[in-house]
């Protein structure tokens, strides 16, 4: 995700992987708690502790934007757009790209969207995009 090489793949293992972290660090935290408990008795300790609490809290807060993925935004523009619009947005004739859909398994005719004929299925219609 630094690189900005962001596959539907690298995406789960990096979701699970954060997952087993968690996991990891509050197994670790049991297994140490009289060592992890003596660096509050430190103002130093402390403040490191509070300081690193309060940055994992502001990442959470919907800060510095409208709070949606502008990614998102578009996608949500294409799975809207008549098949003629989505073609060009794709920069294929109306008669390839419904080919390709086709192929795949998405019969969209001129006037529909991506919306229409895949319905609430979020993953027919990212398969698609």
């Amino acid at each position: 995700m630094l690189f900005h090489l962001e596959t539907m793949l690298g995406k789960v293992v990096h979701e699970w992987a954060g997952w087993l972290m968690v996991v990891g660090i509050m197994a670790h935290a049991v297994l140490n708690w009289h060592p992890l408990t003596s660096y509050f008795k430190r103002r130093l300790g402390a403040g490191i502790i509070a300081a690193g609490v309060a940055v994992a809290a502001v990442t959470m807060l919907p800060i510095g934007g409208v709070g949606e993925n502008p990614m998102l935004g578009l996608a949500k523009a294409a799975l809207s757009a008549d098949a003629e619009i989505l073609m060009q947005m794709t920069g294929h004739d109306v008669q390839a790209g419904t080919a390709i859909l086709a192929a795949n398994g998405i019969d969209i005719a001129p006037g529909q969207s991506l919306a229409d004929v895949t319905g609430n299925d979020r993953g027919a219609q990212f398969a698609a995009l």
